[in-house]
Formats: structure tokens, C-alpha cells, sequence
């Protein structure tokens, strides 16, 4: 037999022997016995075509191979016992692995019946009601060859960013990063050399612009009971073209905050019209201030 291993370390003429992951090796569904300690079952590698004693010498766990002639590569059966596709040791999810191998044993007993109602419905299954309670996600095989995302450093202050580097940055495809930059005047961003020690302010304030030809209005609505953040009110703007925004808040005197936040957000409106409560209409209140 040819045992192929892909996605392993090769270290040349500097190392006699090559080295195996045997987590790599469960994972492509390679039965690996490695346990000296346990008498049950014996050192050894097994797969649907072969299976491979091992060999101790003290806590060194190994197996004896050779490299092939051209002959023995063109005539002899190949097994795979890794995975093709690429390897990261930091995303691989071995967990979700185990789940899924859980479910393979015995079927007799009381957890054997749990566990074929189980395939009807999740309902039957304590385990799988559990973890769906608690949104614990169950990941398939199919989703362990996700990238793992990126740290970013730059020693130029104002980089281009094209769709290669987008692509890579947001894990998508190069054919949505070419669509986002074209859809993107990226004219309100400043740049820095990354990575960043304190928060950027834009180089172009738009907020600062007033909204021309915008006329709005502006209310307070209060909620029937106070949500989860505390919140009992909700400050609104809108105006004729249907345009609405909503800022929680705690109490209504917060008004000139959202307001604040309204002219961050969107800029300055040219005309704000209120209903002339005291909190957007008080001399010293935060609503006037921004006003």
C-alpha cells in the first residue's frame, strides 16, 4: 500500500523520519489507537482497507515504512489518511467532529432508543434539545475549511485597498469585493498605519453639512414598559419623504443627546420642527445647545 499523506510537514534530508498529526488522521475518519495505557486496544491505524499495527519504543509511537519504487507507486493501491484540503491546527473544529461520530455505537438500551428517535425528531433527544436551549451551533465537517480571520498591520498610512485585498480582509469573493468597491466612494474614511492605539475621526466631516431642502420633526414616544436596556422612550425624526429614526433612551430629558447623535449620523437638519415640550425647548437643556 501507498499511504498518502497530504498537508503534512516535510523536512528533507534534515529529519529521517516524518511526523504525523493523529488528530490530522481522525479527522480524514482514520481510526488512530494510540493509548499505551489502555489493554483493550491494541497500538495501531486502521482505515476500510488496511489496518496498521504500531510500534512503542519508549514514549515514542511509530510505524515502519519505506519509499516506494516507480513501480510499487503505479501498481499499488494509495490510501489516503489525511485530508486533502488545507490544514490549520487554530480553525479545524475537532469538536463538531466528535459530535458527529457520537452517534455511531450501540443502539440497544435506553440511550440506543434515544438515540434512533433522535433521527425523527430533535424533540426525543435530550442532548440535541440542550444544545439548541443553550444555541450552542452544531458545525458540520463541510464548515471547517472556513479562513480564519485576519490581523492587519500597514507601514503605509493611506493604502489602496483592491478587491484581492478586500477579498481576503472580509472573506469573500473577489467577484463581491470588485462589486463593493465599485458601490463604495470609501471618501469618508481616514486612513492610519495599523495597528490602530486610539479611535480615528473621519478626515471629511460630512455631519457637520446641513441638510439642505430637509425639513424634519422631532417627538418623544414612551413605551408601555421599559425594555431590557432600561430604555422607556424613544426620540423620533422624520421627515415628508418618509425618512424615520429612532434613538432610545431612558428618560425624556436625554432628547438633546439623541439629537446629538441625529446631526452625527446624518448632519445638520436645515429645519427641525418639535412640539415645544420643555425638554427640547428649555433654555439650559442639551436640546437647545445643539440646536
Amino acid at each position: 500500500y501507498i499511504l498518502v499523506v497530504n498537508e503534512g510537514l516535510y523536512f528533507g534530508d534534515k529529519l529521517s523520519h516524518s511526523l504525523l498529526n493523529q488528530n490530522q488522521l481522525r479527522f480524514q475518519g482514520v481510526t488512530v489507537s494510540d493509548n499505551p495505557f489502555n489493554t483493550n486496544e491494541p497500538l495501531s491505524i486502521s482505515t476500510e482497507e488496511i489496518h496498521i499495527p504500531l510500534q512503542i519504543i519508549g514514549t515514542t509511537i511509530f510505524v515502519e515504512t519505506m519509499p516506494p519504487t516507480q513501480n510499487e507507486l503505479d501498481t499499488c493501491p494509495h490510501i489516503h489518511i489525511t485530508c486533502d484540503s488545507e490544514w490549520n491546527p487554530h480553525t479545524v473544529r475537532l469538536a463538531a467532529f466528535q459530535r458527529v461520530g457520537a452517534g455511531k455505537g450501540d443502539l440497544g438500551g435506553k440511550d440506543g432508543a434515544e438515540l434512533t428517535l433522535s433521527h425523527v425528531s430533535s424533540v426525543y433527544s435530550h442532548q440535541r434539545m440542550a444544545e439548541s436551549v443553550s444555541y450552542k451551533p452544531i458545525v458540520s465537517i463541510s464548515q471547517v475549511d472556513v479562513p480564519a480571520s485576519r490581523t492587519f498591520i500597514s507601514s503605509n498610512r493611506h493604502a489602496q485597498v483592491d478587491c484581492q485585498t478586500l477579498s481576503e480582509r472580509w472573506n469573500i469573493g473577489l467577484t463581491q469585493a470588485k462589486q463593493t468597491l465599485e458601490a463604495t466612494t470609501q471618501k469618508g474614511i481616514r486612513s492610519a498605519i495599523l495597528p490602530l492605539s486610539r479611535r480615528y475621526r473621519t478626515d471629511r466631516m460630512y455631519h457637520q453639512r446641513k441638510l439642505r431642502n430637509q425639513k424634519f420633526y422631532t417627538d418623544t414616544v414612551f413605551g408601555k414598559c421599559k425594555s431590557l436596556t432600561n430604555n422607556t422612550c424613544a426620540q423620533i425624526f422624520a421627515n415628508e419623504a418618509y425618512f424615520v429614526k429612532a434613538y432610545p433612551m431612558e428618560r425624556k430629558s436625554k432628547a438633546g443627546l439623541a439629537l446629538r447623535q441625529f446631526i452625527r449620523d446624518f448632519g445638520v437638519p436645515e429645519r427641525l420642527t418639535s412640539d415645544g415640550a420643555t425638554e427640547q425647548t428649555g433654555q439650559n437643556t442639551e436640546f437647545v445647545k445643539n440646536v
